[in-house]
């Protein structure tokens, strides 16, 4: 390298694709500078702002399919757990469910990614034992240090 940026880099991009992305870039910061100003008048407004941000961009969104069934389970748990523990462990029981879940779809991501670069070594056990580990480590942390 000779000190300069790669001329792919450097040279200045073109055309609808970049006009309209600094477009919405510039839509979007003016949008959180208004909310900012907002919030600061009113708190419950800017809330308000937000969520009607939000669900614009969720409604124009692609359909999002929700598996009821997948979701069924840990809320009967969470309602279980509810009844006879009370508010702070059912929210802890849903805590714990989407910790795994989440732990679940990265450990799968990263098995595929592995697979997908050709290294077979880096999808067992052994090598993901981290990903697991991890979390469990956070959700001991958590466990231990909750007020009771």
């Amino acid at each position: 390298m000779d000190g300069r940026l790669h001329q792919t880099l450097a040279a200045p991009s073109t055309g609808a694709a970049s006009r309209f992305s600094a477009d919405r870039g510039l839509v979007a910061a003016l949008a959180a500078l208004a909310l900012g100003a907002v919030s600061l008048i009113s708190p419950p407004l800017a809330i308000l702002g937000l969520a009607l941000l939000s669900a614009r961009v969720l409604l124009s969104g692609e359909s999002v399919r929700i598996d009821w069934a997948a979701l069924l389970g840990p809320a009967l748990a969470s309602l279980l757990v509810g009844i006879f523990v009370g508010l702070p462990g059912a929210i802890g029981t849903l805590f714990v469910w989407r910790l795994f879940a989440d732990t679940r779809w990265s450990t799968a991501e990263a098995i595929r990614l592995a697979a997908a670069a050709g290294r077979p070594s880096e999808t067992t056990f052994k090598a993901l034992v981290h990903a697991w580990l991890t979390p469990f480590y956070g959700l001991t942390l958590v466990a231990f240090t909750a007020p009771t």
